[in-house]
């Protein structure tokens, strides 16, 4: 009778050698396909938020919803008295209970992406931490390339307005008190420079203390001018102006990324053109104030762009940057546009991104 002959030793190697260079071969195409699927969903995202914001704006006489800190709202020129301009929460978040109460007073601006949940499938008494089935909404405003979902604080800060003030959260190295409000599980910026209000007398309101004024023209002789106040249909070229995009990075290695005014902080959720005219490249003239390509160049707000250290170097001035520049796309970020549109936009383009809504003049 005859036996089968096995493998012998040598045969079981070749076929092992075999088994390892086409998993060595396979791992790095599998890699790239899933880079390239959860930057499909990013920019997915991206441009569901355009269209919620765009929504929004058609049923609030044109608004976007601001980030100006609702306590401030009675100084501004559209104080809105009478609460039909914007979205507001009528309830308080007691995180000790898990429960919501009537709110003393006023009502309350809501956070600009919780007054979007409604135009995402949700109800106007949800916020971004909880629509959705299981809360499975969320999803929308998390990047799936965003380094922070791994940790236990996924997100960026959004400061003002959130419903859910997440004190518990240990303050990271580097930042003085009170200066970290705590993470929020959000990717995205929104553009400040559409969405603050107007203080009386002029300068953009966004939290006490924290005035800022925004390139008015594309040449740094224009000058700096107050933000658009909200005024979607205001935006000079809403096609090629962001709205929402790719935004923060962390750990913030303090630096000219934290301190007073929350719109230096490279963990913070906007894009704005904060005095960038006074950046040494945008002053000299070599970059239109108005553009992406300004706030890359320009020390105190460029690093909230998630780009790695090679393609966005660090300015001249931070400290502890080792892990800076985290990056999602490789050399692009996902944008969603004031016209409606998104588009991944690489670093080249950036000179043709505008942030500021006044790149027509």
């Amino acid at each position: 009778m005859n036996r089968r002959k096995g493998f012998t030793l040598i045969e079981l190697l070749v076929v092992i050698s075999i088994i390892a260079l086409l998993i060595a071969l396979l791992l790095p195409a599998l890699a790239r396909a899933k880079q390239l699927a959860d930057s499909i969903v990013c920019l997915s995202n991206v441009r569901q938020l355009g269209l919620a914001e765009n929504m929004f704006a058609n049923e609030h006489k044109g608004l976007v919803q601001p980030i100006t800190d609702s306590g401030i709202m009675q100084y501004t020129e559209t104080p809105d008295t009478d609460h039909t301009m914007f979205a507001y929460r009528y309830t308080t978040y007691n995180p000790a209970t898990g429960t919501y109460s009537p709110a003393a007073g006023a009502p309350i601006l809501k956070d600009w992406a919780s007054a979007l949940v409604p135009y995402l499938g949700g109800q106007e008494n949800q916020t971004f931490m909880n629509f959705g089935v299981n809360g499975s909404g969320e999803k929308v405003f998390l990047c799936p390339s965003d380094p922070t979902l791994n940790d236990p604080y996924p997100g960026y800060q959004l400061f003002n307005n959130v419903e859910v003030t997440n004190n518990s959260q240990p303050t990271p190295s580097g930042y003085p008190s009170p200066y970290f409000q705590g993470y929020y599980p959000i990717s995205y910026g929104v553009n400040a420079d559409i969405a603050g209000l107007v203080y009386n007398g002029g300068g953009g309101a966004c939290n006490p203390g924290a005035d800022y004024l925004v390139a008015a023209g594309s040449t740094a002789k224009a000058g700096l001018t107050n933000p658009l106040a909200c005024k979607l249909g205001g935006v000079d070229a809403p096609a090629s102006t962001l709205l929402f995009a790719d935004c923060g990075v962390r750990p913030n290695p303090g630096g000219n990324d934290v301190g007073g005014n929350m719109l230096n902080f490279c963990d913070a959720l906007y894009y704005t053109t904060f005095f960038d005219t006074g950046a040494p490249q945008v002053a000299s003239g070599n970059v239109n104030p108005c553009s992406l390509q300004a706030i890359a160049d320009t020390p105190w707000i460029r690093d909230r762009i998630p780009l790695a250290p090679d393609v966005l170097p660090l300015p001249v001035g931070d400290s502890g940057g080792n892990n800076m520049g985290w990056v999602r796309h490789g050399t692009t970020i996902n944008v969603a546009f004031c016209d409606g549109h998104a588009a991944a936009v690489s670093t080249s383009d950036f000179p043709s991104v505008f942030v500021s809504p006044y790149s027509g003049r």
